[in-house]
C-alpha cells in the first residue's frame, strides 16, 4: 500500500475555500485513480470522491447509506464525458471527527488499487465495513462490556487459535466482531468465548440457541475467561491489539483482515489512549466441550411461535464437561 499522504492540509484548503457548490481537491496526482477531497453541492459536507466512468458506478438506489455519512454520486462539469464521483459525504457533524478516520482509510485503500473497477469495488466495500461500525454506534468509545469481550477474543486468537491453525487461517476463522453465532468458526471446530468480570462463581450469558449448537461442527467449544479490571502492568486492549499486529506483520492479508475486523468490532487506533486505562487481570481459562446432555437450549428446543430467546448457564453444571486445552488444540489442528 501506498505511503497515506497527509489530509489534513486538503481539508484545510477546502475549509478555507468557503464557496457554495461542489468543490474538491486531488489527493495524489500521481496515483493511478482521481481521488479526491471535496464538499457537497450545498458546501457544507466533507468527503471523499472518487471519479470513474459512469457505467461502473451503481444505480443510486443501490449505493449504501449510513448513519452520519451519504453515497451519491455527481457528474462535474470538467470531467471528462461519461465520467461521474462516486461520492461519500459526512452528514452528522457531531462524528466528524471519527469520519475524517474513513476518510484516511478509504483513500489509502483507494491509493493502491490501479483500475477503475477495483477501485469502485474497494470504494464500496470500505464504505460497507464503516457503515456497520457506525451501526454499532462507532462514535463512542467501547463499552467496558465490550472491551472485556474484545479482549477476550484477542487473548484466544493469540494464545490458542493462531498457535494451532496458523496465521491466516486462524484470522480467517475470527467472526466474534461480525455477530456470528460463534466467535471463531476453523476446519476444526468452532469457539465461543466468553468473558467475565465477576470475582467468584459465574454465570454465563448465551445470546441466542445457534450458539451452543455443536452439530454443524467437528467440535465445538466454549472457553471461559475471567478476568479482574486493574493493576498497572496487567494488559489492555492497547496492549494486546498491537501485540497481534506484530505476529502478523509480514503476513501481508491476514493482517489488513484482522484490521478490519477491529474496525468491525468498534476498535479505532485513535482511541487506543482511552483502552489504555482498563487493564485485564486474566485469573483463569477454561475449556468446555458442547456434546451429549450439556446444558443447553438448541434450535427446536421451545414452542412454535418462540422465535428468539436468552439464557444463562451456571458454571458448576458446566464441570464435567471440561476439557484442558491441549485437547481443544488437537481439535483445531485437524
Amino acid at each position: 500500500m501506498k505511503p497515506m499522504p497527509d489530509l489534513r492540509p486538503i481539508i484545510a484548503s477546502l475549509r478555507a475555500e468557503g464557496s457554495t457548490g461542489l468543490v474538491r481537491r486531488r489527493v495524489d496526482p500521481a496515483s493511478s485513480l482521481d481521488v479526491y477531497l471535496g464538499t457537497d453541492v450545498a458546501g457544507t459536507q466533507l468527503g471523499v470522491m472518487l471519479a470513474v466512468p459512469h457505467r461502473l458506478v451503481p444505480l443510486q438506489k443501490d449505493l449504501p447509506t449510513g448513519a452520519g455519512f451519504a453515497v451519491k454520486q455527481h457528474a462535474v462539469k470538467y470531467d471528462a464525458k461519461g465520467i461521474v464521483s462516486l461520492c461519500v459525504f459526512c452528514t452528522d457533524t457531531a462524528s466528524e471527527d471519527i469520519f475524517l478516520h474513513f476518510m484516511e482509510d478509504l483513500v489509502s485503500h483507494l491509493l493502491a488499487e490501479t483500475g477503475h473497477e477495483l477501485g469502485v469495488r474497494t470504494f464500496l466495500a470500505r464504505v460497507d465495513l464503516w457503515q456497520r461500525f457506525f451501526v454499532a454506534g462507532g462514535v463512542a468509545y467501547l463499552s467496558e462490556e465490550l472491551q472485556c469481550g474484545l479482549f477476550a477474543e484477542l487473548l484466544i486468537l493469540r494464545d490458542l487459535v493462531i498457535p494451532a491453525v496458523g496465521l491466516s487461517a486462524g484470522v480467517d476463522g475470527w467472526h466474534g466482531p461480525e455477530g456470528s453465532p460463534q466467535d471463531f468458526v476453523l476446519a476444526g471446530g468452532a469457539v465461543e468465548v466468553k468473558c467475565s468480570r465477576a470475582k467468584a462463581g459465574g454465570r454465563i450469558a448465551i445470546s441466542n440457541e445457534q450458539q451452543l449448537d455443536e452439530r454443524p461442527f467437528p467440535h465445538l467449544v466454549l472457553i471461559y475467561v475471567a478476568v479482574t479490571l486493574g493493576g498497572g502492568t496487567n494488559p489492555s486492549l492497547s496492549d494486546i491489539v498491537p501485540e497481534i499486529r506484530s505476529l502478523l506483520a509480514a503476513s501481508g492479508r491476514p493482517l489488513g483482515i484482522f484490521n478490519d475486523q477491529l474496525i468491525t468490532a468498534g476498535w479505532l487506533d485513535a482511541h487506543a489512549g482511552h483502552y489504555s486505562e482498563n487493564r485485564f487481570f486474566v485469573r483463569e481459562v477454561r475449556f468446555f466441550a458442547i456434546r451429549d446432555d450439556f446444558p443447553r437450549i438448541l434450535p427446536g428446543d421451545f414452542p412454535s411461535g418462540v422465535i428468539e430467546i436468552t439464557y444463562k448457564l451456571d458454571l458448576t453444571a458446566m464441570l464435567p464437561f471440561e476439557v484442558e486445552k491441549a485437547v481443544v488444540e488437537g481439535w483445531l489442528k485437524t
